[in-house]
C-alpha cells in the first residue's frame, strides 16, 4: 500500500475530462523531493470541479454549514451537500493507512484536522482529527493553484515534499524531546552552567523584550536537548521583578554577562538580542557565532525569514508561536 496520501482540495476540469489523477507540476514536486509516483495514493476532499474554479463554490452561509466543522473562511461555511465527501475521505484513508498525509490547501487541511490558517500551520507534521478513533500524520502545504499563482511558493511547496518523505518512513508522530529549566534560582543557574553550558561548543541564544526592558533570556545546548530561561520579570509580581531584591537580580545578570563573554552565540536575528544587550544592561556578546535568519537568507534568499517559518522548514517541532496567549514580547521577524 502506499505509504504517502496526497489530499487535494477538489477535482480540476481538466482532471476530470482526462482521467487524470494529479497535475504534471504535482508529479514535479514529488519527482524532485525524491517522491515516486507510486509510492503515492492521490484523492480529494471534494472529487468534481468547482464550477467556478474556487474553493468558495462549495460554500454558503452558517445555517448550511456540515455539522461540527468550523468556518473554512470568515462567514464561508462548506454546504452539508459536501458532508459525504468528507465520509468517503475518511473512509479512503482507513483503507490506504498512510503513514503520512499532505494536505494540498487550506480546505484539505480543514478536512483532515479541523484547523484552517494554512500560512501557519504548514510544514509541521500534525494528528488528523480522530477517524473511527485513529489519528492520522499530516502536513500541509500550499496546493498547486496557489503555486502557479505565485511561483515564489513552489521552492516552499519543495522542502514540505521533501519532509513528507522522511515522514513517510514511520506513521506516529515524532517530536524531539526538550528540556527546559523554567523558573530557576541562583543555584539553579550555577548548576546549568557546569552540568550543560561549560560543555557545549556554542550555544543558542534569545531574549524577550517589552517596553524597552529585557523580561527572560533563554540560552540552549547546541544540540538542542536542553534550555535554560532566565527571567527579569514576573506577571505573578506586584512589582513585575522576578528576583525579589536588586542584589539577587544584580547577581543573575553576572550569570548573563559571564555567559556571553565565554561561549560563542547563535540567534535569530541575532543583531536585536545583542544590542538590546548592550543599550540596557551593558552586555556584550564578543563570540557571536551566526544568525540562523542571516544564514538561512543566505541559502534561501527567495524564502521568508521568520523563526516560526523556519522552524517549519528545519525543525519537526509543532507550529508554537501559536500555541502562546500574548505576543507582547515575541519580535516582530519571529513570527
Amino acid at each position: 500500500m502506499p505509504k504517502i496520501m496526497i489530499v487535494s482540495e477538489y477535482m480540476s476540469r481538466a482532471e476530470s475530462e482526462e482521467g487524470r489523477n494529479a497535475p504534471a507540476l504535482l508529479l514535479g514536486l514529488l519527482a524532485q523531493a525524491g517522491i515516486a509516483e507510486e509510492d503515492c495514493h492521490f484523492t480529494y476532499v471534494i472529487s468534481r470541479p468547482a464550477p467556478g474554479g474556487r474553493v468558495e463554490d462549495f460554500c454558503g452561509p452558517k445555517d448550511q454549514a456540515i455539522s461540527g466543522y468550523r468556518a473554512l473562511a470568515q462567514g464561508k461555511y462548506i454546504r452539508s451537500e459536501f458532508a459525504p465527501e468528507l465520509e468517503r475521505l475518511g473512509q479512503e484513508v482507513l483503507a490506504i493507512n498512510p503513514n503520512v498525509i499532505i494536505a494540498l490547501g487550506n480546505l484539505a487541511l480543514w478536512a483532515l484536522c479541523k484547523k484552517t490558517g494554512l500560512k501557519k500551520y504548514r510544514g509541521s507534521p500534525m494528528a488528523s482529527f480522530p477517524i473511527e478513533a485513529r489519528e492520522f500524520k499530516v502536513l500541509a502545504t500550499w496546493p498547486m493553484i496557489s503555486i502557479i499563482r505565485n511561483w515564489e511558493m513552489r521552492v516552499v511547496a519543495l522542502a514540505d515534499f521533501t519532509k513528507a518523505k522522511r515522514e513517510a518512513a514511520f506513521p506516529e508522530l515524532r517530536r524531539p524531546a526538550r528540556y527546559i529549566h523554567l523558573a530557576p534560582d541562583l543555584a539553579d543557574i550555577e548548576d546549568f552552567y557546569h552540568r550543560y553550558i561549560v560543555p557545549s561548543p556554542f550555544l543558542g541564544c534569545d531574549i524577550e523584550t517589552k517596553q524597552r526592558h529585557i523580561t527572560e533570556v533563554g540560552y540552549s545546548t547546541a544540540d538542542g536537548k536542553r534550555a535554560l530561561v532566565i527571567p527579569f520579570y514576573s506577571r505573578l509580581a506586584a512589582d513585575g521583578n522576578y528576583w525579589g531584591t536588586a542584589a539577587l537580580e544584580q547577581q543573575a545578570w553576572k550569570w548573563v554577562r559571564r555567559i556571553n563573554e565565554e561561549k560563542p552565540l547563535v540567534g535569530q536575528n541575532f543583531v536585536y538580542d545583542m544590542t538590546y544587550f548592550w543599550r540596557t544592561v551593558g552586555i556584550p556578546c564578543p563570540k557571536f557565532h551566526g544568525d540562523t535568519m542571516v544564514m538561512h537568507h543566505a541559502l534561501q534568499p527567495e524564502m521568508e525569514k521568520g523563526l516560526g517559518f523556519l522552524g517549519s522548514i528545519y525543525t519537526d517541532e509543532p507550529s508554537w508561536k501559536f500555541m502562546r496567549k500574548t505576543n507582547d514580547t515575541l519580535k516582530r521577524e519571529d513570527v
